[in-house]
């Protein structure tokens, strides 16, 4: 966004609620489509994450673009313009519409990752596993033709699941059997060899907070410990969805 804008990291962002934050921050994590902003910071010291959408970030925070009145642009400490709210809907509009269709799948030789519309099944759900295990099944190809045969090393799995309702989801060892099980075997021989298990539930009910003046200060939505990209079904409005990480060690 900043090439485009010609912007730099000591322009300022004004949100909505009239508080301001340098670009700074955020570079080069900062990540943007038409609907919003992720903005992404890595507090690992001098670490540069580059643009790669599937390193995790320490702090994802979700900003739709109603929530930017104007960015000010600096050189110095001196103020040169400011883009406003119109210019930025102006070029947000220019933009080539992203599709989105599910499942997503990811895979390198050490990290795979899927995004699944709707929420994982419990183990106690027959029916619905096997609805799940022939969708599963559907994205071997895709996935075989890096990871040709189960690895024996040791192996993390995340599991993240955003959902607007928590009740009656499934208890979390529930919900990673299932997944655990059958991919066992295809990405790695056994499960003794997850060494790190991470499930986690994710309230995803305003991620779209509009920022006003209060009181007492609003804050973003945020998203800690993770990739933007597992963020990215958020930009179609799509709330309900978990995503499943094997990062082979």
């Amino acid at each position: 966004m900043t090439k485009d804008l010609g912007l730099s990291s000591l322009d300022e962002i004004v949100f909505a609620d009239y508080t301001q934050n340098h670009m700074m921050y955020y570079q080069p994590g900062i990540r943007f489509t038409k609907e919003m902003l992720f903005l992404c910071q890595t507090n690992r010291g001098t670490v540069d994450l580059g643009l790669d959408d599937w390193q995790d970030r320490d702090i994802i925070e979700i900003c739709p673009w109603e929530n930017i009145i104007s960015i000010d642009r600096y050189d110095g400490l001196d103020v040169i313009g400011s883009v406003s709210q119109k210019e930025i809907k102006s070029w947000l509009m220019s933009l080539e519409e992203i599709p989105l269709s599910f499942p997503i799948v990811r895979v390198t030789p050490k990290d795979i990752g899927i995004i699944m519309e709707g929420r994982p099944y419990s183990e106690r759900s027959q029916r619905s596993l096997v609805k799940q295990k022939s969708i599963y099944e559907n994205l071997l190809p895709r996935i075989t033709t890096i990871v040709k045969k189960p690895l024996p090393v040791p192996t993390i799995l995340y599991i993240d699941v955003f959902t607007t309702q928590e009740e009656g989801l499934p208890d979390v060892d529930r919900f990673v059997q299932p997944i655990m099980d059958f991919f066992a075997g295809i990405l790695y021989v056994d499960d003794s060899q997850i060494h790190d298990l991470h499930p986690r539930i994710f309230n995803m009910d305003n991620p779209f907070t509009i920022l006003e003046c209060r009181s007492e200060p609003m804050t973003l939505s945020s998203v800690e410990n993770i990739p933007v990209g597992s963020l990215f079904p958020l930009v179609k409005n799509v709330k309900d969805y978990y995503v499943i990480r094997f990062r082979i060690q």
